[in-house]
């Protein structure tokens, strides 16, 4: 009896190490045949790199791909094989690889000519700057796939969309739009290209010491207006939301920009806007309208979402920024009195004799 129960015992402790000998033999089938798929999509990675520049989407499809496919098989316990360390480094390779392409393509769709000097504040500078947007389908290009939305679908697919536009936006905000809002007398030309458009400074002479909203509220439109129909008016699937929803480009590019240029707008332009006395607080209603319309437009345009913003805010609380300009001014001239000399004495010399 005692023998019998110690086989028994023996064989019901074999059958577990059988079954996880057989189920360890159907995960190394089922790895093999994963790791030989991953091999094939980083494959057809370099074969779609090599494929003209409408690949870019495609290739970008399957980099992602093979990268969601090796970290499934390397979230799976006990299979860290240095097979799988070979594909990794392979797949990193791949995609800087594609990330270089992607750059210069980029670069071929807005070429900035920028100043020697990276001193903002100098119009001489900042009159050297231009901006070639070369968006534009060509004659041989397909018009259902056109460079400019294969490159930023792909970078959206990589994760590196909104890092390109955010270089994009500095450059944007201190060479272009705060200028634009600083200097009274730059202006912006626009010379058409047959595949996008040129865009450059002049400057003409001027009496004001500071921009008007209004002229402030037309100038920076012009750009947007132009980086809306060259660059940004593209549908961009994400690849981080639920599918069949789209990026709109204005809205990140938006979102980079808005704070900074409203600060300036605000600091550089509306500031020095503020009525001096009471009978122009009336007036003061177009400037209001002005920054309506301007914040309309570019809703319109999706560079704004929401509510009023706090350049709004600022435009309509005249009444509460005139009160403390007067108080201000009572002040400096309570302080010049004060420093003054009261009485002007003027000194004689007598002579005694």
């Amino acid at each position: 009896g005692e023998v019998c129960d110690m086989i028994n015992k023996k064989y019901d402790e074999f059958l577990p190490s059988m079954q996880s000998a057989e189920d360890l033999v159907t995960q190394v089938n089922n790895l093999n045949k994963d790791v030989d798929l991953l091999k094939l999509r980083i494959e057809n990675e370099k074969y779609n790199l090599r494929l003209s520049e409408r690949s870019y989407i495609i290739a970008a499809g399957h980099l992602e791909k093979a990268q969601s496919c090796l970290k499934i098989l390397k979230s799976r316990k006990g299979f860290e094989l240095q097979v799988l360390k070979s594909l990794g480094i392979e797949l990193t390779v791949q995609k800087q690889n594609m990330l270089y392409h992607l750059g210069e393509e980029w670069q071929k769709l807005a070429v900035w000519k920028l100043p020697p000097s990276k001193d903002y504040s100098s119009l001489e500078m900042i009159l050297k700057t231009e901006l070639h947007l070369c968006a534009l389908p060509s004659a041989d290009e397909s018009p259902s796939e056109p460079i400019l939305g294969s490159v930023l679908q792909a970078l959206a697919i990589l994760g590196e969309l909104n890092t390109k536009l955010k270089f994009f936006s500095q450059l944007l905000l201190n060479y272009i739009l705060k200028p634009l809002v600083k200097y009274p007398s730059l202006h912006v030309l626009v010379e058409p290209q047959p595949q996008g458009v040129i865009l450059r400074f002049e400057s003409t002479k001027t009496e004001l010491e500071h921009p008007t909203p209004p002229q402030v509220f037309m100038k920076l439109m012009l750009v947007l207006e132009l980086l809306h129909k060259h660059l940004l008016d593209v549908p961009v699937e994400s690849q981080k939301v639920q599918e069949g929803n789209k990026v709109v480009l204005a809205e990140v590019l938006g979102d980079l920009i808005w704070e900074e240029i409203s600060e300036a707008i605000i600091k550089d332009c509306l500031v020095y806007s503020i009525p001096t006395n009471s009978r122009k607080l009336e007036q003061y209603e177009e400037v209001i309208k002005a920054t309506e319309d301007f914040e309309n437009a570019l809703k319109g345009m999706r560079y704004l979402k929401g509510d009023a913003t706090e350049l709004l805010k600022y435009a309509r609380n005249v009444n509460a920024h005139f009160a403390s300009k007067k108080c201000q001014d009572v002040i400096v001239i309570a302080r010049n009195l004060m420093t003054s000399e009261i009485h002007n004495t003027v000194k004689k010399a007598f002579n005694i004799t």
